[in-house]
């Protein structure tokens, strides 16, 4: 078994941040930094393939729910996903719980939205514009239905 771990690692681990951002600003990172690291929000809202691993390429594209009914939202700015919400509206969102539409969070995602709301503001506005400056991925293009 720990063999299979140790392979799974070196499949799947990397040190390098998922997204680049080459001409991303200091707030940009600082959400990455949060997104990528503490947040572990791809854990969620990045399908897995076959061995369990996140399909980097799809990153916060939205997958099925863990809790095994609907799915969990596509983070990226694609009309399916956050294209409309401004970063105002994420922040207000990771604060409230309360998204654009006036509907509120739920499932699992209530403490994670609890935790974050204890975030100093300025968090929360890095972890928005990070989430507007990753690349558009479409959901469906990333759950294709057999």
């Amino acid at each position: 078994m720990r063999r299979f771990i140790g392979l799974w690692k070196r499949l799947y681990l990397e040190p390098d941040p998922v997204i680049g951002l080459p001409a991303a600003d200091a707030e940009v990172l600082r959400g990455r930094y949060l997104v990528e690291g503490p947040g572990h929000c791809g854990e969620c809202h990045t399908p897995r393939d076959r061995l369990m691993g996140l399909e980097r390429d799809r990153w916060l594209a939205g997958a099925p729910d863990p809790e095994g009914e609907g799915r969990v939202p596509n983070l990226t700015p694609h009309p399916d996903g956050l294209a409309d919400w401004s970063g105002a509206d994420i922040e207000y969102f990771l604060e409230s719980g309360v998204d654009p539409d006036f509907d509120v969070v739920g499932g699992a995602m209530v403490e994670v939205q609890e935790n974050l709301a204890r975030l100093p503001a300025a968090d929360r506005e890095a972890i928005a514009a990070y989430l507007k400056a990753v690349p558009a991925v479409n959901s469906e293009a990333a759950h294709p239905t057999n």
